[in-house]
């Protein structure tokens, strides 16, 4: 099977230099990446501005934006059996970016606008693939993962909180579009990688183990 896997954070733009972004370091996706190419699968890596080391000999089409990961997602979605979607995408972008550094000023009002949703524009197009999210939430967490989950049409969703991000591992849920949800109190990043492929390669079956 050919995975397609998105990993990292994005930056979005201000000026020439400063920009929103988040803690992400890609190292979930490359996780995911890396144990799908141990099982003899096929796998392109997007990924934004990562501090994570890619794994050797997987391709990785590096990219900084928001809308330069979707463009780069929609490119190769036809070629791809499954989506994973593991990037923490910034939603938000400026609705102007400076061409030069904004200079030191007393205050400043920059209007946000939204980013473009990957994973949603990906979903509008999905076909008989298979789409697995993340959703990383803090507060009401089931009921925004849920809300992700059918909105931007995936099969399955990891749902994980803000402790995930740069740590080792975290506590898990998993939601299902058949309604499904699996709770998994701790797992490192390789364990949850594998949990991932195994769904994506044998679907429910590889969580009745």
């Amino acid at each position: 099977m050919r995975f397609l896997v998105t990993t990292g954070p994005t930056r979005e733009y201000l000026d020439s230099v400063r920009f929103l972004s988040n803690g992400s370091t890609g190292a979930t996706g490359f996780r995911i990446a890396e144990e799908a190419a141990r099982r003899g699968e096929e796998v392109v890596v997007v990924a934004g501005p990562v501090s994570a080391a890619p794994p050797p000999g997987i391709e990785v089409v590096n990219v900084v934006s928001a809308a330069q990961m979707c463009a780069a997602v929609l490119a190769r979605l036809s070629e791809s059996d499954v989506l994973i979607g593991a990037a923490a995408v910034c939603d938000w972008q400026p609705e102007h970016r400076a061409p030069r550094k904004l200079p030191k000023l007393d205050g400043l009002e920059v209007r946000w606008v939204p980013a473009p949703d990957t994973m949603e524009r990906a979903g509008a197009q999905k076909g008989s693939r298979l789409h697995i999210g993340f959703a990383l939430e803090d507060a009401g967490g089931l009921s925004s993962a849920a809300g992700k989950l059918a909105r931007k049409n995936l099969d399955y969703i990891v749902l994980n909180g803000p402790e995930a991000m740069g740590s080792r591992g975290a506590s898990y849920q998993l939601l299902s579009r058949g309604g499904g949800m699996w709770h998994f109190e701790y797992l490192t990043k390789e364990m949850l990688a594998a949990l991932v492929v195994d769904v994506a390669l044998q679907g429910e079956s590889a969580l009745a183990r």
